[in-house]
């Protein structure tokens, strides 16, 4: 009898096949059911959620010092800025000048945040009866642990130059509203009392 070389069909060991099926099914059913990446220990890495909402506390409690400080109140000047920036993050880095655009300094200082090693706020003011006429600021060193997740639960590393932005509720136009980045060396978020105002700013804040 001669040995079958083939017909150039390909045949599959039917135990190999079923383990093959059934190794794929599985990888569906946990990418489905599986514990979401948000909901799983995430080690050093820093939940962008969580920043913001150790921040939306801060931005109240320090719009309310800016409401009931003294009319002789004197905000930080750019020289205390710019110390605010040395001694919390150790940079160099400069917050645009937003005088043009009418906010001025009015509150600065250091603030701790989860995950944060080290950081500074600082608060703006324009001339305004309006409840947007307030601008936090926020800078913290970027050790490559800041994260986000999108709609399934999937990490995603704030990367460089990468655009942050997110409204406190989707469900209302006139939501406060978040902008942050990294520029490789901090992470910049800024907050201001709706989304229009931040991309009103767009250019003035230097964003990617």
């Amino acid at each position: 009898m001669r040995d079958r070389i083939g017909d150039g069909r390909k045949s599959f060991h039917p135990i190999a096949l079923s383990a093959a099926i059934l190794l794929v099914s599985m990888a569906v059913l946990v990418g489905i059911y599986g514990r979401r990446l948000d909901e799983r220990p995430t080690g050093n890495l820093v939940p962008m959620g969580e920043v913001l909402d150790a921040l939306r506390q801060m931005q109240i409690s320090m719009q309310l010092d800016a409401i009931h400080r003294s009319p002789d109140a004197v905000g930080p000047t750019s020289s205390d800025i710019a110390e605010l920036v040395r001694s919390t993050t150790g940079s160099q880095w400069r917050p645009p000048d937003l005088a043009p655009e009418g906010f001025i300094p009015v509150i600065g200082g250091p603030i701790d945040l989860p995950g944060c090693t080290g950081g500074g706020g600082l608060l703006y003011e324009r001339e305004s009866d309006r409840p947007d006429r307030f601008l936090l600021l926020y800078f913290t060193p970027d050790h490559g642990r800041f994260v986000t997740f999108d709609a399934y639960g999937r990490i995603e590393p704030l990367m460089a130059s990468q655009i942050f932005a997110e409204v406190d509720d989707a469900t209302d136009p006139s939501s406060a509203a978040t902008l942050a980045y990294s520029n490789g060396e901090l992470v910049i978020i800024y907050r201001a009392a709706s989304a229009d105002v931040l991309d009103q700013l767009r250019t003035t804040l230097g964003t990617p």
